[in-house]
């Protein structure tokens, strides 16, 4: 009995088979459970990106229309519309006061 105790001591502790084949069961669940997590959290931030580049795009294309219409290459009613609604916005930006900690 005094040699089970050193070994417990010693840090060499001896486990049952049982125990060990139920701690390689959980290992693998685990280590399945967080590459599958580290799968789904890649594919999100992908997808996070792909959205966040699309509306880049899109806000650099309305601004391009919007010079291309003020400089007279683009001709179209529903978009000079936008263009105006985007001039009075801006001029109300313009004219507020700068939010302290921004300039």
């Amino acid at each position: 009995m005094s040699d089970e105790k050193n070994e417990e001591a010693a840090g060499g502790e001896q486990r049952p088979p049982l125990v060990n084949d139920v701690a390689e069961v959980l290992w693998g669940v685990f280590r399945g459970g967080s590459k599958l997590l580290a799968k789904e959290g890649r594919g999100r931030l992908e997808s996070y990106q792909a959205k966040k580049d699309l509306e880049k795009l899109y806000l650099k294309l309305g601004r391009e229309t919007v010079r291309l219409i003020d400089a007279g290459e683009i001709d179209h009613p529903g978009l000079a519309v936008g263009a105006d609604r985007i001039r009075r916005q801006q001029a109300i930006l313009d004219g507020l006061e700068p939010v302290e900690g921004e300039e």
